[in-house]
C-alpha cells in the first residue's frame, strides 16, 4: 500500500449518476427499442429528454429514467479514469463517500427498487475495495432527497464533493468550507463562481491530490 502522508485530512463524496456512473446513449437505445424516439433525436441523455418533454410525453421520460436506473443498469459504465481515481484513493488511504440523491422507487412503469439496483452495480464495478481508502460498503449513502444529501455531505464532514449538477452546489444549504468541483465532461455546463471545474477524471484527481 502507498504512503498517505499529507493526505489525512482529506475526506473526499462524490456524486453517483452521471458523474462515476456514465450513461453514454443507453437512454437513447432503451427510448429506441420502445418507439419512444426517432432517429433524429440526438444520443444522448439530455437529448432524450428535451426529446420527450417537447413531445409533452414527460411521463414516457420518467418511465425511461425508471428503466435505465433499474432493469438496466447492469449496461452502464463508470467514466473512464473513476478506478483509478478510486485506486489513488485506497493507495493514499484517502476515504471516499458516495452520496446519490435517487429515489428508492421507480415513479411510473415497474417499481424497481433503484437503491437495490445502483448497490448490485457498484458491487459488480469493481470499484468498492472495503479499505481504509477509496469507496466501502459503509460509504455508500442513497438519499430520497437533495436536502437529505446535502445534510450527508455535511453529516459526513467531507472536504471535497464531485457532482455534475451546478444546481446542487447552488442550494443555500450546501455545506460551507467543502470544495465544490462540477464535473463537466462535455464542458457546456454554466459553473457556479464557488465551484472548480473538471472534464475528467484526471483532473479531480489532480485538483484534490496535488492541493493534499
Amino acid at each position: 500500500m502507498g504512503s498517505h502522508k499529507g493526505y489525512d485530512h482529506l475526506l473526499v463524496g462524490l456524486d453517483l449518476d452521471n458523474t462515476i456512473i456514465s450513461y453514454g446513449d443507453l437512454f437513447y437505445r432503451i427510448a429506441l427499442e420502445r418507439g419512444w424516439v426517432e432517429g433524429a433525436c440526438g444520443k444522448d441523455k439530455l437529448s432524450v429528454r428535451i426529446f420527450l418533454q417537447e413531445q409533452e410525453r414527460n411521463d414516457l421520460w420518467t418511465e425511461l429514467q425508471g428503466l435505465v436506473y433499474g432493469r438496466y443498469l447492469d449496461k452502464a459504465l463508470p467514466f473512464p479514469g473513476v478506478a483509478e481515481f478510486l485506486a489513488r484513493c485506497s493507495d493514499c488511504n484517502v476515504p471516499a463517500w458516495i452520496v446519490s440523491h435517487k429515489t428508492r422507487v421507480a415513479a411510473l412503469g415497474h417499481r424497481y427498487d433503484l437503491h437495490a439496483s445502483a448497490s448490485r452495480w457498484l458491487l459488480s464495478s469493481g470499484l468498492i475495495d472495503n479499505k481504509a481508502g477509496g469507496v466501502s460498503v459503509e460509504r455508500i449513502i442513497f438519499c430520497e432527497t437533495r436536502s437529505d444529501k446535502l445534510e450527508a455531505i455535511r453529516r459526513t464532514g467531507l472536504t471535497h464533493f464531485v457532482d455534475d449538477l451546478p444546481d446542487v452546489f447552488l442550494e443555500m444549504d450546501f455545506p460551507d468550507g467543502v470544495e465544490r468541483i462540477l464535473f463537466d465532461p462535455e464542458g457546456i455546463l454554466t459553473s457556479p463562481l464557488s465551484c472548480r471545474r473538471a472534464q475528467s477524471w484526471h483532473e479531480i484527481e489532480t485538483m484534490i491530490f496535488n492541493a493534499g
